[in-house]
C-alpha cells in the first residue's frame, strides 16, 4: 500500500471530495480533490491563467492532476509549489492522470499550489488553448503546528490556539490550549 495507508474513508465537503486516511506520522493522511476549470485569455498555447489553491501541511505534500472529460483540447500541466517548479506532465488524454508527484518535504504551514497548462494542436485547439480543466488532488499530513503572526502578541481568536499553536505564543505564554483559548475569548470581549 502506498505511504503505509491502513484504512480509508470518503467524505464530501461542499463540492470538494476529501479522502482521509489513517497513516504513520510522516505519511500522507489527507487527500483533498479540487475541481479545476480555467479559461485562457492569451493567444497561443501557453495559458496565461493559472489555477491556484492553498495547501496546509507539516511536511508532506503530494500533487496529482487528472484531465477532465469535458476539456476539448489536449494539454500538459506544470505543477508549482510556492512559485517553484515541482513537475510537468506529459500531454494528457481525456481522464488521464499526471501521476502523483512528491513535492515534499516542505516547511510547516500554508503553501501556494499552482497549475499552468500548455496546449497542443488538436480538438478545439487550433493554435490557441481556449480552456482546460480537471481535478487536482493534494495530499498532506495533518499534524500542522500553526505559528502566531510576526511581532508576537496574544491569539486573536480561540482558533489561533489550535493544533499546537498555543505553544508558540510568548507574550503572553500559555500552559495549554484551553488557557490560550480563554485568553482569546477574554480579549475579544474587551474590545
Amino acid at each position: 500500500m502506498r505511504h503505509g495507508v491502513r484504512s480509508l474513508a470518503l467524505l464530501s465537503l461542499g463540492g470538494l471530495g476529501a479522502l482521509l486516511a489513517v497513516t504513520g506520522a510522516s505519511a500522507v493522511s489527507i487527500f483533498v480533490t479540487h475541481p479545476v476549470t480555467v479559461t485562457c485569455t492569451s493567444a497561443g498555447q501557453v495559458c496565461d491563467n493559472a489555477y491556484q489553491v492553498s495547501a496546509t501541511t507539516s511536511t508532506v505534500l503530494t500533487l496529482e492532476f487528472t484531465r477532465s472529460d469535458t476539456s476539448c483540447a489536449p494539454f500538459s500541466v506544470e505543477l508549482l509549489v510556492d512559485g517553484n517548479h515541482v513537475a510537468s506532465s506529459a500531454v494528457l488524454a481525456t481522464n488521464e492522470s499526471s501521476g502523483t508527484f512528491d513535492a515534499g518535504p516542505v516547511a510547516p504551514g500554508d503553501h501556494l499550489v499552482e497549475l499552468r497548462a500548455t496546449g497542443v494542436d488538436g480538438g478545439c485547439d487550433q493554435g490557441t488553448l481556449p480552456s482546460w480543466g480537471g481535478r487536482l488532488t493534494v495530499g498532506t499530513n495533518d499534524d500542522v503546528v500553526s505559528t502566531p503572526p510576526p511581532g508576537g502578541g496574544g491569539p486573536s481568536s480561540p482558533d489561533a490556539c489550535k493544533r499546537g499553536a498555543w505553544q508558540a505564543f510568548t507574550a503572553p505564554s500559555f500552559k495549554n490550549q484551553g488557557e490560550c483559548a480563554s485568553y482569546a475569548v477574554h480579549q475579544s470581549r474587551g474590545k
